[in-house]
């Protein structure tokens, strides 16, 4: 084993195994993900594997078609390949249930693409990461960051920038960024014909999103009502009962949907909060509903 240790001025000492690097890039892994294996940057990854004699690839290389810019030219930003799974699992349907309808930011440029989450509560932030991660394979970049500088109000932010990811994700809408934000939000058809378990999570992405606990109530707001009904109806499957109001002629100019009291249970049970302060008051009040049980 070929051992290689490194110093970078205030990070500390590296150690890495340069064979283990050689396999995995020949096997195909991409430059980037070699590095992150190996705790190391990429420019020090590329540099040892020269060093080495193993023959590196172009950046761009793997590229499909598919995955370039307008005109078949391949965007710069789009380096790296990734193994898009084209299963429709729990955790990809939370991700959809929250750069769809949800909190999180989805864009495509002709170079490169975004997914963006930002949130006050890191549980959130946590979920979405470990489901992104699930997904696709790779850790989405986190960050921490403090606004409004009067009360320093912390938020947390996950992201990634790869083209092919976003690519997958508006492919559940045919493609169309318009079904995802913009006040046209839509539920995929994938998501309205898969199974329980799938929907399930959807559901949980939204409300973590865009839901909470308003006295009693279960609700959750959109500009969107006609994305609402198509939740409505997902919520149905697990025999859970809402309504949804009008409020767009009045100071918040959203629609609301709101858990009937007799389905706030149901929702505890098979949907819920990520977020552990949303789902411990929904457990409060219900326990207040019950207060024998």
């Amino acid at each position: 084993m070929n051992v290689i240790h490194t110093f970078s001025k205030g990070w500390g000492s590296k150690t890495f195994d340069i064979d283990r690097m050689s396999e995995l890039y020949k096997s195909g892994w991409a430059l980037k993900t070699v590095a992150e294996d190996a705790g190391i940057c990429t420019t020090t990854a590329w540099k040892y594997l020269r060093n080495f004699g193993v023959a590196l690839r172009s950046q761009t290389a793997h590229l499909t078609p598919e995955l370039a810019g307008e005109g078949g030219k391949i965007g710069s930003a789009i380096r790296w390949r990734i193994n898009v799974n084209p299963d429709l699992t729990p955790e990809k349907a939370y991700v959809l249930g929250v750069v769809g309808p949800g909190d999180g930011s989805i864009s495509l440029g002709k170079k490169r693409g975004s997914v963006v989450l930002s949130v006050i509560d890191k549980d959130f932030a946590d979920e979405f990461a470990r489901c992104f991660k699930q997904t696709y394979g790779i850790e989405p970049t986190r960050c921490f960051r403090l606004i409004n500088r009067g009360n320093r109000r912390p938020m947390y932010q996950v992201e990634n920038h790869r083209r092919a990811i976003v690519a997958d994700l508006l492919g559940y809408n045919n493609g169309d960024l318009k079904t995802f934000k913009h006040g046209g939000e839509k539920v995929p058809n994938a998501i309205r014909e898969a199974s329980l378990e799938v929907k399930a999570m959807y559901l949980r992405g939204f409300f973590d999103s865009q839901g909470g606990m308003s006295g009693y109530s279960i609700l959750a707001a959109k500009a969107n009502g006609e994305v609402l009904k198509e939740i409505q109806l997902l919520l149905l499957a697990f025999g859970i009962k809402s309504a949804i109001y009008d409020y767009t002629k009045i100071s918040s100019k959203t629609f609301h949907i709101r858990i009937y009291a007799e389905s706030r249970k149901l929702f505890y049970e098979r949907i819920g909060f990520s977020i552990k302060r949303k789902q411990e008051k929904l457990k409060e009040k219900l326990g207040r509903d019950n207060p024998s049980s």
